[in-house]
């Protein structure tokens, strides 16, 4: 670390640097500290002893023109990470001394920007042709700050002031969530193609002669990269007011780590409420639906909405005008990114779901569709993939044979399992969330949000093709998660008397969760379980269903093989203790549940 830390807090040699040196020597080293930070435990802290956190504080709010956007924003990245479970930060600013620098947070998070009287000549000139940039770097900015501030108020520290830090950065969110990058794709799509189509036709042929050629050390950018960038810094800033604004909606922190000083009174229902005063939930509905056109023109899978095709069409048209003028990489970068939006808006919207009142959710069955549309398209495309991985894994395996064949000494011939096979299976038992596609990852946030809205009553099932997904999903599903949201979301959707007449398509799906294979995960056990519980509890419910399913003789049966498998090293000696002690109340309350119903039969 003494490099970066060298580089952040340097004093007159930094100074007296040409700017471009200058902004390239910080800019490396904040993302190098950034780095650092994430992924190595200790680090924030040293930087921070070391001065290289204050320093990039510093950085970050210099609104002087001193620096350089990009170094700005490098700074913010590092903040945002840094000030994530940081006692000896939090401290340092909630001294009164450095308590400007929280204000100063506050600022740049709601609009603050560079002050008009500070700009040089130079920038006065080029304004009108950079303010787009400059409004997309300064959103990115933003949305690092508000991050920051979210950081900060978890901190026993900030208990007095956690609730006005939640509000302002509510108030930053709202604005910072107002655009639509699924919207501005055909238009970067058209600048880029004729960007690029200027800068071919002005290409200068090479040179004949021997002359060397001037180069100073650094390719010049091109225009469809400044463009590709400010549609990138745009979208960035929009993903992490995203991820700030689901933390901020979230009742516990993680930061809490149930440390009795923590404040319960700045939990997220009322901050929920005042987001939703400003309609938040329905904007994140508008763009949600975004998101379902944007997956259906990637995968070229056709929306069951026939006035959504024209929209999707132009997405798809973008989507190969771009692959056909950017590197590949760039257009990885591209879909990659939209494609991270989707499990963020579901995870926004999952806890507003969780803490507005039923009846300020109007519009729930309107989303509820646009959900199961989405989780319709991708399901199909994770199929598709499945597919085409299964005819290349068939074809990897006939090559394994003819040169196992040729040379039996080959080590390599019996392994057919690719890494994603590989990432998915590990998933199967609940181990490898965190290596899931991002196709999985989306199929997740998007089930977690159907069963809240099923829980909440606020949206139902609309059709049996709806009502067949979740049941495939149950088995299919590539994480223990998504198979138990599934699993809950059926059951609480069991409940509703448009499909009572479903019962036993429910029950049967549950039941298999139960006593199938037993090679589910615990996790599925028993969100099955808790769902079989509530649906059937009432005496005077699928009296008939109940019979039919051998429902209570079933589940007497595998009390038993639950009980082994939580009082076993290999399943219930992994669990931390919040979900042993969750697992042990459901085992107990399937029990009662059998008892009770083996004296009423």
């Amino acid at each position: 670390l003494t490099p970066v830390t060298t580089v952040l807090t340097g004093g007159k040699w930094l100074a007296s640097l040409s700017s471009d040196l200058r902004s390239i020597l910080a800019t490396n080293a904040l993302e190098l500290a950034c780095c650092l930070a994430e992924q190595c435990e200790g680090v924030a802290a040293a930087l921070t002893e070391g001065g290289g956190i204050a320093r990039a504080l510093d950085i970050m709010l210099d609104d002087s023109g001193g620096w350089d956007m990009s170094v700005r924003k490098a700074a913010g990245s590092l903040l945002s990470v840094a000030s994530d479970d940081n006692e000896r930060l939090a401290r340092h600013l909630i001294s009164p001394k450095n308590q400007r620098y929280v204000q100063g947070l506050i600022a740049v998070a709601q609009g603050g920007g560079m002050k008009e009287k500070k700009r040089s000549q130079h920038e006065k000139v080029s304004a009108k042709t950079t303010t787009t940039t400059a409004t997309a770097s300064g959103r990115r900015l933003r949305a690092l700050c508000a991050s920051t501030l979210l950081n900060l108020s978890y901190h026993p520290q900030f208990n007095k002031h956690r609730n006005s830090l939640h509000t302002s950065v509510g108030k930053a969110l709202c604005s910072l969530i107002d655009i639509r990058p699924v919207g501005l794709l055909p238009q970067l799509a058209q600048e880029i193609h004729r960007s690029v189509e200027e800068e071919s036709k002005a290409k200068v042929p090479p040179s004949q002669g021997g002359a060397f050629a001037t180069w100073n050390g650094h390719r010049e950018k091109q225009q469809w990269e400044e463009l590709l960038d400010r549609w990138y810094d745009e979208t960035v800033g929009f993903k992490v007011s995203l991820e700030t604004l689901a933390n901020l909606c979230s009742s516990s922190p993680n930061d809490d780590d149930g440390k009795e000083d923590y404040d319960v009174s700045s939990s997220s229902p009322s901050i929920v409420k005042a987001l939703a005063n400003e309609g938040v939930h329905k904007r994140l509905a508008i763009l949600l639906e975004d998101q379902l056109l944007v997956t259906s023109a990637f995968s070229a899978i056709n929306c069951s909405n026939n006035r959504d095709t024209n929209k999707v069409k132009v997405l798809h048209q973008s989507w190969k005008v771009l692959k056909s003028s950017v590197p590949t990489a760039q257009a990885v970068r591209i879909g990659r990114l939209l494609s991270t939006l989707g499990q963020r808006l579901s995870q926004c919207l999952t806890n507003i779901v969780l803490y507005l009142p039923t009846k300020d959710l109007e519009g729930a069955s309107s989303l509820a569709d646009t959900v199961f549309e989405w989780l319709r398209i991708l399901q199909k495309e994770q199929c598709t993939d499945e597919n085409q991985q299964d005819r290349e894994t068939a074809n990897e395996n006939r090559n394994n044979s003819k040169s196992s064949s040729n040379n039996s000494s080959s080590g390599n011939s019996g392994s057919c399992i690719s890494d994603k096979d590989n990432n998915d299976a590990k998933s199967k038992s609940g181990n490898g969330a965190s290596k899931l596609s991002l196709l999985s990852q989306n199929i997740e946030a998007a089930t977690a949000l159907l069963q809240q809205m099923m829980l909440k009553k606020c949206a139902g099932i609309a059709s049996m093709e709806s009502l067949g997904l979740l049941a495939q999903l149950t088995k299919s599903g590539k994480s223990s998660t998504t198979r138990a949201n599934c699993l809950m979301a059926l059951a609480h959707a069991g409940l509703r008397s448009e499909l009572h007449k479903n019962n036993l398509h429910i029950g049967r799906a549950l039941l298999n969760a139960v006593d199938g294979h037993g090679d589910e995960s615990l996790e599925v056990v028993c969100a099955a379980v808790e769902a079989l519980i509530d649906l059937y509890s009432e005496d005077d419910r699928f009296q008939e269903e109940t019979k039919q399913l051998k429902l209570v003789e079933r589940l007497f049966r595998f009390i038993p093989v639950y009980e082994k498998r939580l009082k076993s090293s290999e399943e219930g000696g992994r669990l931390d203790e919040v979900s042993r002690e969750h697992q042990i109340n459901i085992f107990q309350n399937l029990q009662a549940f059998v008892q009770y119903k083996r004296s009423r039969s």
